[in-house]
């Protein structure tokens, strides 16, 4: 395996900030989605949602690319990643790129994910509307990527987690979208969405 370019601290700390606004932005677009939200053709009223899924969708593939970059190519015999990606275990002083998070937990939507959002493909219309497989359980999705958000920050050495939003307010995110993912069910015309009132996040 190639070894990764070594970064100096100062360039690691500039992506780093790439990386937080990843995560708050990740969080803030689940907070507007609520409960969660279905992929499909819906009325004017609706884009708002729509384009709030698709923004939690972009910055959640981001992340499981920064933590798993196993996940991003289509099997396993595919290239590597480019010596340009930002990857978790850069922080960790890893000479090869090595999947930090754990991709079991993440990577359960990885096909829809990929060819539902990245890519115009067939299999939107064929593999997904005509199966029904168009709900996305943002909260939950949200709640797993923070464990592994988690887990890789607090491997980190002590000067580098300054550089990522804090634990703490990480930990009260991720029981606010505990409480949300309790609430998550297919929406219906019955459904209501269910959605909590966030504390205001620090600067």
């Amino acid at each position: 395996m190639k070894d990764r370019p070594q970064r100096p601290d100062s360039e690691l700390e500039g992506s780093a900030k790439d990386v937080k606004y990843e995560i708050e932005m990740m969080l803030e677009s689940a907070s507007d989605i609520g409960c969660g939200w279905a992929s499909l053709p819906t009325t004017l009223s609706d884009k708002r949602k729509n384009m709030a899924l698709e923004c939690f969708l972009l910055h959640y593939r981001n992340l499981r690319a920064f933590l798993c970059p196993s996940l991003q190519s289509p099997t396993p015999q595919s290239k590597p990643p480019r010596d340009d990606d930002i990857l978790a275990s850069d922080f960790l002083g890893k000479p090869t790129w090595e999947d930090v998070g754990d991709k079991t937990k993440i990577g359960d939507d990885k096909q829809r994910l990929d060819q539902m959002l990245a890519h115009l493909s067939y299999n939107r219309l064929n593999e997904f509307k005509a199966k029904g497989n168009t709900y996305w359980y943002t909260a939950r999705m949200a709640v797993a990527m923070l464990k592994e958000v988690y887990s890789f920050l607090a491997a980190l050495p002590t000067y580098m987690k300054f550089w990522f939003p804090d634990q703490d307010t990480l930990a009260k995110e991720r029981a606010l979208m505990e409480a949300q993912a309790l609430t998550e069910l297919p929406l219906t015309t019955t459904t209501s969405v269910v959605q909590f009132t966030r504390y205001h996040r620090p600067k």
